[in-house]
């Protein structure tokens, strides 16, 4: 009654060979370490006072092969006014659809005051690979990039709380929370 559809994902001129099969592998690993580095310059620029925040990070996001993906990470920035950063999140929908990504980002800070807290805008970019428990998809792989908008809360000298939404692709939107100790 019904077909099965099937789709070889590892076909020449499939997504995976567009961005996972050697030179363009490469391109990609290489234009995402510049954007970081870039970026992480501007902040060691500005300020002897940066401070490193680590954060362990829970994430809901529609990354989800049927809703939502929920997961978690760890992120790490480095700045006061304008940060730079990293986060690692592994996520899963209900269906079992695993993904990874790893993002380099950006902040700026409205009303920090030099502290590297109160409202942020995030721009992000990076890599996320897709499933390792439905066959059909594993080692499909994306460029994952997108903007965000935050808070993050000072509780004390060390500590804070942060909350924070995002959009872009290949997820639609998600959501976050972190708390951490910064240095």
């Amino acid at each position: 009654m019904y077909s099965e559809v099937t789709a070889d994902i590892s076909a020449p001129g499939s997504a995976q060979d567009l961005f996972f099969k050697g030179e363009n592998m490469r391109k990609n690993i290489f234009i995402t370490v510049v954007f970081f580095l870039v970026f992480i310059y501007s902040s060691y620029a500005q300020s002897s006072r940066a401070e490193i925040a680590v954060a362990p990070a829970a994430e809901a996001v529609m990354f989800g092969y049927s809703g939502f993906a929920y997961g978690g990470g760890i992120c790490a920035d480095y700045g006061t006014d304008k940060a730079a950063g990293i986060k690692l999140l592994y996520a899963m929908d209900a269906d079992k659809f695993i993904f990874v990504e790893f993002q380099v980002f950006v902040r700026y800070y409205f009303f920090g005051d030099g502290q590297a807290s109160g409202l942020f805008l995030q721009g992000s970019s990076g890599l996320v690979f897709f499933s390792l428990e439905r066959p059909e998809y594993t080692g499909y792989g994306s460029i994952s990039a997108g903007l965000g908008a935050g808070w993050r809360y000072l509780i004390g000298k060390r500590f804070f709380a942060e909350a924070a939404v995002r959009a872009g692709y290949p997820y639609a939107f998600g959501g976050l929370i972190t708390a951490g100790v910064r240095f």
